[in-house]
C-alpha cells in the first residue's frame, strides 16, 4: 500500500492530462533510481571490486548520465590521487547490487602493481566469505 505522501501524488496525476502523468512517472521512477545508484560498488568484469558510486554527472541536453564518479576502495586510495571517473561507455551491466565495469587495468609490466594488489583483495575477500 503506498504511503500518504506518495498516494497524494498519484491523486494528483490522475487528474492532469496523459502527459504530464506519463512525465511524472518517469521523473518519479529516475528518482529511486539514483538512489539506489549511489553507494553502489563496483567491479570489473574480471570481479575485481574498484569502490562504490559517488557521484554521477549528467550531461545537461540529453539529460543522461555521462559519467560515474567512483570513490576507490581503500587498497586502491595509495595508487590514486582523488576519484575514480568511469564513462558510461564503459559500464558493462548494472544490478541492484553492483556495477560491472570493463577492465582497464592491462597485464602489463606498468600496471603489475596494480593487478597484484587488486588480485590479492579479491583472494582476502573470498578468504573471508567462506
Amino acid at each position: 500500500m503506498l504511503n500518504s505522501k506518495r498516494s497524494k501524488i498519484f491523486e494528483f496525476i490522475i487528474f492532469n492530462c496523459c502527459d504530464t502523468f506519463i512525465f511524472l512517472i518517469k521523473f518519479f521512477i529516475m528518482l529511486m533510481h539514483d538512489t539506489k545508484l549511489k553507494n553502489l560498488p563496483v567491479y570489473t568484469g574480471s570481479g575485481k571490486e574498484i569502490g562504490y558510486i559517488e557521484n554521477i554527472v549528467i550531461e545537461t541536453e540529453s539529460q543522461s548520465i555521462l559519467n560515474y564518479i567512483i570513490k576507490p576502495a581503500t587498497f586502491l586510495r595509495g595508487l590514486t590521487k582523488g576519484s575514480l571517473i568511469i564513462n558510461r561507455g564503459q559500464i558493462i551491466d548494472i544490478t541492484a547490487k553492483k556495477i560491472i565495469v570493463q577492465d582497464n587495468f592491462p597485464n602489463t609490466a606498468s600496471f603489475a602493481r596494480v593487478n597484484k594488489i587488486l588480485d590479492k583483495e579479491k583472494l582476502i575477500a573470498l578468504t573471508k566469505e567462506h
